[in-house]
């Protein structure tokens, strides 16, 4: 809480972060890659990562 925030403000801001891991985890887990394309999920996943990482 180096922020300063409240302790209400801080379990919120967590709660908030789980619950969009969760229901990212569960788009990934049930994403199909548009047929025809050849994009795999690994390089989709390896896409974002490396779009992020040059940011």
């Amino acid at each position: 809480m180096a922020s300063h925030q409240s302790l209400n403000a801080f379990v919120v801001e967590r709660l908030a972060e789980v619950a969009r891991v969760i229901r990212l985890a569960d788009y990934v887990a049930s994403y199909e890659p548009p047929q025809g394309t050849g994009v795999t999920l690994d390089a989709a996943v390896a896409a974002v990562r490396e779009a992020r990482d040059a940011s």
